[in-house]
C-alpha cells in the first residue's frame, strides 16, 4: 500500500519541470464567500458556490522504496451535518518513479451551512480493499450574505418664501 506523506489544501501548486520541485502557493485554512444575491431554498437544492480554483496537492511514496507499485486513492468531502460527498477516485502510480503527486482541483464547493468541510484523503488496501483514512484537511467555508444596497433618494428641494 501506498505511503502518504503530505496533503495541502492551496489556491495554487506549481511543478517546475526542470527541477521537478513543487511551490504551493496560498495555503488555504477558511473561505468566506460573499453572497451577492439570495440564497435559493427548499428541500433537496444545492447551491455551488463558484472558487478560484481550490486545489489540493497530495504527495505519495511507494512503501518498500525498490518495489514498483500503484495505489487506488480517493478524496472524500464531509460537509457540516455529517454528510459525505461522492469521492473523486485517482489512480497513483508509482511503477516508474518512487514518489508521485496528485493535483486535485475544485471550481466550485457545496454550501451546506457554515462551519467545517473536511477533505478526507484515503489510500484503498490492495487485499482486502478496504480504505483507510491517511489525512483529514479541515477547510472553514462561511457564505456572508452581501447586505443589499438600497438607493439614495434625493432629498427634496426645500421650498423658499416667495420674495417681493
Amino acid at each position: 500500500m501506498a505511503k502518504h506523506i503530505w496533503s495541502v489544501l492551496c489556491y495554487k501548486g506549481v511543478l517546475d519541470q526542470y527541477t521537478n520541485q513543487v511551490s504551493l502557493l496560498d495555503v488555504v485554512e477558511g473561505i468566506t464567500a460573499k453572497l451577492l444575491a439570495p440564497a435559493p431554498t427548499g428541500e433537496g437544492r444545492e447551491v455551488q458556490v463558484p472558487l478560484q480554483g481550490l486545489m489540493l496537492v497530495t504527495l505519495w511514496t511507494r512503501s518498500d522504496l525498490a518495489v514498483p507499485e500503484e495505489a487506488t486513492t480517493r478524496v472524500r468531502m464531509i460537509v457540516p451535518g455529517g454528510a459525505s460527498r461522492r469521492p473523486n477516485v485517482v489512480k497513483v502510480d508509482l511503477t516508474k518513479h518512487v514518489r508521485s503527486r496528485s493535483f486535485m482541483r475544485f471550481e466550485s464547493l457545496p454550501f451546506h451551512g457554515n462551519g467545517y468541510y473536511y477533505f478526507v484523503v484515503e489510500v484503498q488496501e490492495e487485499q482486502t480493499d478496504e480504505w483507510h483514512i491517511v489525512a483529514e484537511l479541515p477547510l472553514e467555508f462561511r457564505l456572508e450574505q452581501q447586505p443589499t444596497m438600497t438607493p439614495e433618494v434625493a432629498p427634496a428641494p426645500s421650498e423658499s418664501p416667495a420674495t417681493q
